[in-house]
C-alpha cells in the first residue's frame, strides 16, 4: 500500500506510511471474524500479547519515524522491501 501511495498517487512517505497504518485497523477487524467464521485457524490465545505487542511497537516506531527525514524514510522502506523479496526468492513458503 505504501509504495503505491508514494509511486502513483505522489503522495509523500509519512503520509503514505500514516494512511497505509489507519487502514489496517477496519481491515483488519473486519477480517478477523469472516476469516475465523470461515473456517480459518485464528489462535486467540496470542491475540492479547500479540495486540500489546503490536501497540508497543507502533507508538515506539511512530515516534521514530516522525523524526526520519522523508529521503531517509524512503530508504529505510526499499530497504526492507527489497530484504523482504529476497527473503522470498530464496526461501518460498
Amino acid at each position: 500500500m505504501v509504495p503505491l501511495q508514494v509511486l502513483w498517487a505522489k503522495v509523500g512517505q509519512h503520509r503514505a506510511i500514516g494512511t497505509s497504518l489507519a487502514a489496517i485497523v477496519p481491515i483488519a477487524l473486519a477480517g478477523v471474524p469472516v476469516y475465523a467464521l470461515a473456517g480459518g485457524h485464528v489462535d486467540f490465545r496470542l491475540v492479547v500479547p500479540l495486540v500489546v505487542g503490536a501497540v508497543f511497537g507502533a507508538y515506539v516506531g511512530a515516534r521514530a519515524m516522525a523524526r526520519v527525514p522523508e529521503d531517509k524514510l524512503r530508504a529505510v522502506v526499499a530497504l526492507v522491501l527489497l530484504v523482504a523479496g529476497f527473503k522470498q526468492l530464496v526461501f518460498p513458503g
